[in-house]
């Protein structure tokens, strides 16, 4: 095996090493973030439909659910933004389960709050890297051939 391939060899490995050991630590601190916060009962107060770029996940429709709640008497309100199909069985007056943080109670969750996507921010970035430490080069391709 060449010199050069070798360490191309060793810099994908690092950049993957590194990626997944950030990702691991993600996971961990975006777990701990969640992990006091508390349940609650709430009601749907209102849902806005959003029509965007068309795409083939959702068809550019995105939603935006009003929920309100009550925490210790005093009541709160919230929203959250989804993308994609949202069923069409929510119906403002529904009652609904709301997670809200118990040191912030005006900071609140429509779904059970978890580390979502950013143990995944690692790799998007880690990627154009590691073909960049492999040599990957853009392929230009000739009009007419």
């Amino acid at each position: 095996m060449k010199p050069e391939t070798k360490i191309k060899i060793r810099n994908a490995f690092i950049v993957i090493l590194v990626a997944s050991l950030v990702s691991v630590a993600l996971y961990f601190i975006k777990t701990e973030q969640y992990k006091d916060w508390q349940s609650t009962d709430g009601v749907l107060i209102d849902t806005q439909q959003f029509y965007g770029r068309k795409s083939k996940v959702g068809g550019g429709r995105s939603y935006r659910l009003y929920y309100q709640y009550t925490v210790d008497g005093v009541t709160y309100e919230g929203n959250e933004l989804f993308s994609g199909n949202v069923p069409d069985s929510h119906y403002i007056g529904e009652p609904v389960t709301v997670w809200y943080n118990p040191e912030n109670h005006s900071s609140s969750c429509y779904a059970k709050p978890g580390p979502g996507l950013w143990p995944y921010a690692p790799f998007f970035l880690g990627f154009p890297i590691l073909l960049s430490a492999l040599g990957v080069r853009k392929i230009k391709v000739r009009a007419g051939t």
